[in-house]
């Protein structure tokens, strides 16, 4: 069975084939965030309804379910603009804002896991950090420590 977020790309130079993957946060996630706005749509209409015939209903409530929509949204976009690509010699991260920055493995000062097993990838012109739940996470973590270790 092959995982979906997997990307390979071979190209064919003399005997050279490299590998391109995506790391990218759980599709989980995502569903969550969804989750929140199916909520706070449901919430807000809810209370609307509701309000035509009680007093009890305020402008809290409102604010409640507008909260939730837009924690939702925020989050769903979030979490799938965050990726991190990973070929052969370079690792291209971007942001939550949609930001790409390309970083030279040969730049690599320091990889390292945390105390919450996420791998810290410092380069000579920023730092990576990468959740553990991300989709190969274990791919990248042995990838790094093996060639920073030599």
């Amino acid at each position: 069975m092959k995982d979906n977020d997997i990307r390979e790309k071979s190209s064919v130079d003399a005997d050279n084939i490299s590998e391109i993957y995506d790391i990218k946060l759980p599709r989980a996630l995502a569903g969550l965030c969804v989750a929140w706005v199916v909520f706070g749509v449901i919430f807000t209409t809810t209370m609307l309804v509701t309000s035509k015939n009680s007093n009890t209903v305020t402008k809290g409530h409102y604010y409640l379910g507008m909260a939730c929509i837009a924690i939702g949204l925020i989050g769903y976009i979030f979490s799938k603009n965050w990726k991190v690509t990973v070929s052969e010699k370079n690792i291209i991260h971007t942001s939550v804002f949609g930001i790409t920055k390309e970083y030279s493995k040969d730049d690599i000062t320091d990889a390292k896991l945390g105390n919450k097993k996420e791998l810290v990838i410092r380069f000579k012109k920023g730092k990576v950090t990468i959740d553990p739940a991300a989709t190969n996470y274990s791919r990248l973590v042995c990838e790094v420590l093996e060639e920073n270790a030599e």
